[in-house]
């Protein structure tokens, strides 16, 4: 089987398809993603198969992200200061 210009072409409209199709969720993803944006990912599966070649056109990305940082301030000093209070379960825990 020969890759030609009329195959890209084929695959081409196959993109553009599972693109259209997804283009909702995309745009979720890319609202979500803020400044960082969002990632899309196209994968083209080819395998000649009964004398003809097998296309699969593939999209995978991330709609939905979590994203979670902490920040603290550790004083080794005042480590101590309130253990007893933790372990007896006055003091919040985070």
């Amino acid at each position: 089987m020969k890759i030609s210009m009329g195959v890209i072409k084929e695959i081409e409209k196959d993109v553009g398809r599972v693109l259209a199709k997804h283009k909702e969720e995309m745009h979720v993803a890319f609202v979500k993603g803020g400044d960082a944006g969002t990632s899309l990912d196209i994968k083209i599966t080819m395998k000649s198969e009964k004398g003809k070649l097998r296309v699969i056109t593939g999209i995978n990305f991330v709609k939905d992200r979590c994203r979670d940082s902490v920040t603290n301030f550790i004083d080794e000093k005042q480590l101590n200061m309130f253990e007893s209070e933790i372990e007896e379960g006055g003091a919040d825990e985070v």
